[in-house]
C-alpha cells in the first residue's frame, strides 16, 4: 500500500452530520495508515482488527455510511462483514480489500453487495476517491428512498381523500404507515363516535397489524398500551418517538414491554378539525432497525391527511344515515295513506335487495336498489288512494289516475339531487319487457336494470298480499305466475334468478310452518298453513 501526499480532493458528500467509516483489517499498520488519511477528510473512523469484532460493533446498533474490509481474515472473512453490514444498513457502502485477490473472490464481494473491490498493494488516495464515490451513491440512494417516500405518502394522501369509505381509509393508513416505516407492529386506535356531554367517547382498536414470525409475547404486548396514557394523548394531541423506559411506561406492565425487547415506539395523533381522535402506533422490537425524527415528521403529515380523510368519511357517513332516515320517513309517510299496502315497500325492499345480489350487484349497487324499492311508490303522496281502494275494478280515470304515481315519483324526487340514483327504478318500475308498460313503453335491455328487478320483486309482493279487491294469492300461485310471464312482462334472466333466490329465501319459512302443521295436527287441530307464524315451533 502506497502513502505518498495527494492533491486535495472535494468531497462529493456535502452534509452536517460527519460521515461514519468502518474499517476491518487484522493488520494494525493499515488500520491507522488509512484512519489518518481518513480523519484528514473530517470523517469519523472507526477501527476493528478482526471480522468477530467488526460483527460485534455492527450488532451493538452503530451505523456506518461505508465499511472498508479486509478479505482474508480470522473465522469471519470479508464476506462476512459485508454481508453484516448490508443486513444492518442495505444503502452501505462496502468496500473490500485483499492481497490475494482472484476472478472468482471478486464476482463474490460483487454479488453480495460490495461497492467495489480493491488489490493490496493500493495507493491510499485512490481508496479515498472510492470512499467518496461510495458516499455519493448512498446519499443518492437514500434521496432516492426519501423521495419515493414522499411520492407514496403523496399518492396515498391523494387516495384516502377520494374515498369516502372509512374501512378503505383506514386500510390504507395502516399500509401505508406499514410500508414507510418498515416497523415490527402497528395499531390504530380511534374513538369510537364523537362525545356527548354525558357520554364520553370511548376508544375501539380498529386496526392490528405485525410483521410475520413476530413472537407470541410481542403480539400480546399490543393489547396492553395503558389506556389513561392513550387517553392523555387523545385529550392532548400528544405524542411522538418514545424509545425503552419512555416506551415500556405507555403499558399496563413495564416489565413485560422490556421483556418483549420493545426499544422504539412511534406514536402520531389523528387531528381533525374536531380534535384528536385517534392514534396511529408504530412498534420496533427488532435490535438493528430505529425510528428516526425525520421519518417521524414524514409521517406525521400522512396522519394529518389520513385524519382528514378520515373526518370526511365520518361525515359522509352521517349523511348516509340521514339519507336513510329521509328515505325511511318517506316510505312511512307513503304506507300511512294506504293500510292495505302497509308493509309493502318493506317487503319489496327485501326481496329487491334478494335479487340484486342473485343478479350479482356489488353492496353499494344493493343497497341502491333497496332504497328505491322503499320510495318506487312515493307518487302516490299525491293521489287520492281512498277513491282507488274499492273493491270493484277500477275505472278508466281511475287507473290512468294510478298509472301517474310513477311520474309523479319522479318529479317529487328531482328536486333533491342526492335522490337521483332512485329514479330510474321509481320512474320505470312499471315497464313491460314487451314495450307495452307505462309511463313511455320502454322495452327489453331499454328498460333500466334496477327497474326490471323492482318489477319483478313488486309483482310478486303485490301477488301475496291482500288487496280490498281480492285475498293474497299462495307463494306456489305467485311464482307459476311470474315463470309464465317471463319474456313478456319481466325480462327473462331476471325473473329466473327471482324464482331461485325466493324459493332459497321461503324454505325455511315453509320447513317452520310444516313443523306447526305436524305439530297442531298431532294435538288433532286442522289449521291453514298460510295463518301460522314463520318462528321455530316449540318441540314440546
Amino acid at each position: 500500500m502506497t502513502t505518498h501526499a495527494t492533491s486535495p480532493t472535494t468531497p462529493l458528500l456535502n452534509t452536517a452530520i460527519p460521515c461514519r467509516v468502518l474499517v476491518v483489517d487484522d493488520e494494525w499498520s493499515i488500520r491507522q495508515v488509512l484512519h489518518d488519511f481518513m480523519s484528514m477528510e473530517d470523517w469519523q473512523v472507526h477501527l476493528a482488527p478482526s471480522g468477530e469484532e467488526a460483527l460485534k460493533v455492527l450488532a451493538e446498533g452503530a451505523r456506518f455510511d461505508v465499511v472498508v474490509t479486509d478479505l482474508k481474515m480470522g473465522e469471519v472473512d470479508g464476506i462476512g462483514v459485508l454481508e453484516a453490514a448490508r443486513a444492518r444498513d442495505p444503502h452501505t457502502g462496502v468496500i473490500v480489500m485483499t492481497g490475494f485477490g482472484t476472478v472468482e473472490s471478486a464476482i463474490e464481494a460483487m454479488k453480495k453487495g460490495a461497492f467495489d473491490y480493491l488489490l493490496k498493494p493500493f495507493k491510499v488516495p485512490d481508496l479515498i476517491r472510492i470512499v467518496h464515490r461510495a458516499l455519493e451513491r448512498r446519499r443518492l440512494q437514500i434521496e432516492n428512498v426519501k423521495l419515493k417516500e414522499i411520492i407514496d405518502i403523496y399518492h396515498a394522501s391523494e387516495v384516502m381523500n377520494a374515498t369516502l369509505s372509512l374501512d378503505e381509509v383506514l386500510d390504507l393508513l395502516v399500509r401505508t404507515t406499514r410500508e414507510t416505516m418498515a416497523c415490527d407492529a402497528l395499531t390504530l386506535v380511534t374513538r369510537a363516535d364523537r362525545a356527548t356531554d354525558d357520554q364520553p367517547m370511548p376508544m375501539t382498536t380498529a386496526r392490528t397489524w405485525s410483521q410475520g414470525g413476530l413472537p407470541g409475547e410481542c403480539l400480546e404486548l399490543l393489547t396492553e398500551l395503558e389506556h389513561e396514557v392513550l387517553e392523555t394523548w387523545l385529550d392532548g394531541g400528544g405524542g411522538g418517538l418514545l424509545r425503552n423506559e419512555e416506551a415500556w411506561r405507555c403499558f399496563t406492565d413495564p416489565e413485560r414491554a422490556r421483556a418483549a425487547a420493545l426499544h422504539d415506539m412511534m406514536v402520531l395523533p389523528l387531528r381533525s378539525r374536531e380534535g384528536v381522535w385517534g392514534l396511529l402506533t408504530a412498534f420496533m422490537f427488532t435490535p438493528s432497525h430505529r425510528f428516526s425524527d425525520e421519518r417521524r415528521r414524514l409521517l406525521g403529515v400522512l396522519a394529518d391527511r389520513g385524519a382528514v380523510a378520515l373526518e370526511n368519511a365520518r361525515l359522509y357517513g352521517d349523511l348516509k344515515e340521514t339519507f336513510r332516515q329521509t328515505i325511511q320517513g318517506l316510505a312511512q309517510i307513503i304506507e300511512s295513506k294506504d293500510p292495505y299496502t302497509r308493509g309493502h315497500s318493506e317487503r319489496v325492499r327485501l326481496y329487491a335487495g334478494l335479487l340484486a345480489e342473485a343478479m350479482g350487484y356489488e353492496p353499494d349497487a344493493v343497497e341502491r336498489v333497496r332504497e328505491a324499492a322503499l320510495l318506487h311508490d312515493i307518487g302516490k303522496i299525491s293521489i287520492r288512494l281512498e277513491d282507488l281502494n274499492k273493491d270493484g275494478p277500477l275505472t278508466p280515470n281511475e287507473y290512468e289516475m294510478f298509472k301517474s304515481h310513477t311520474t309523479r315519483g319522479k318529479w317529487l324526487l328531482e328536486p333533491i339531487v342526492f335522490l337521483h340514483p332512485l329514479i330510474p327504478a321509481v320512474y320505470h318500475h312499471h315497464e313491460r319487457w314487451d314495450g307495452k308498460g307505462y309511463p313511455i313503453g320502454l322495452a327489453g335491455e331499454d328498460i333500466p336494470m334496477d327497474a326490471r328487478i323492482m318489477a319483478v320483486a313488486d309483482s310478486y309482493d303485490a301477488m301475496t298480499s291482500n288487496r280490498p279487491y281480492r285475498r293474497a294469492l299462495p307463494h306456489e300461485v305467485a311464482v307459476r305466475e311470474i315463470a309464465s310471464k317471463a319474456g313478456t312482462q319481466f325480462d327473462p334472466e331476471v325473473a329466473e334468478a327471482f324464482l331461485v333466490c325466493i324459493e332459497d329465501f321461503k324454505r325455511p319459512q315453509r320447513e317452520r310452518r310444516e313443523r306447526w302443521v305436524e305439530i297442531l295436527e298431532a294435538r288433532g287441530k286442522r289449521v291453514d298453513p298460510a295463518t301460522l307464524p314463520t318462528e321455530p315451533p316449540p318441540e314440546s
